[in-house]
């Protein structure tokens, strides 16, 4: 009994170590170090050579910017596909998906055209936008402070440029009612998105219009 525990153990080890090289290094998407340290993982779990029309990255939680999961899409052979990473101690790599349910006919692929590839990524779009959002919500108020990037979505253009989609929050430490943002139920947590275009000008989308 004993030794079937200890070689059942043993599989399970291995197996939870073959999901993905992992680590349990933190990225956090506010910040230029941890955003370096991201895209050496995204090379190493995806390739630096996979080209994607779309990069998709979220947070652990509510109020920080520890990154957990990152979702590439791409098209290859006439067929669209996603694909998701999950860090952690042993990271967890789901194998490839291909996007069905959403692709009706061939118009889908009109605005997938384009592509990028993994290692030419510019992350650094990821903290320009964040502190560029964080003014804005500052101008607008003061109510908020622990501002935090919650997800951030890349998404390349038919010509290769980059537009941006992203949610950042901030905490009211007074828990009051406000005209600004859309509060994270049983939180002191407000949500306000943003988005840039390819020449990144950024616009709220919600949570400014007070």
């Amino acid at each position: 009994m004993k030794t079937t525990l200890l070689a059942s153990c043993a599989f399970l080890f291995i197996l939870l170590q073959s999901c993905g090289s992992g680590g349990s290094d933190t990225y956090l998407l506010n910040n230029a170090e941890g955003l370096k340290g991201l895209q050496t993982n995204l090379i190493e779990e995806f390739s630096g050579d996979r080209a994607v029309y779309g990069l998709g990255l979220t947070t652990k939680d509510h109020l920080t910017s520890e990154f957990e999961m990152a979702t590439i899409t791409y098209v290859e052979n006439g067929k669209a596909y996603s694909q998701s990473y999950i860090t952690g101690p042993y990271g967890v790599k789901i194998e490839p998906t291909e996007i069905k349910d959403i692709v009706k006919n061939e118009s889908f692929f009109k605005d997938k055209k384009g592509k990028i590839k993994i290692k030419d990524l510019d992350l650094t779009v990821i903290l320009e936008n964040y502190n560029k959002a964080i003014k804005m919500i500052e101008s607008t108020t003061d109510e908020f402070s622990n501002f935090h990037m919650k997800d951030f979505n890349i998404d390349v253009t038919n010509d290769n440029k980059v537009k941006v989609r992203f949610v950042i929050e901030g905490e009211k430490p007074d828990g009051k009612t406000t005209y600004y943002g859309e509060r994270v139920r049983n939180t002191n947590a407000f949500q306000f998105e943003f988005k840039a275009d390819e020449n990144n000008v950024l616009k709220s989308t919600e949570g400014l219009e007070g």
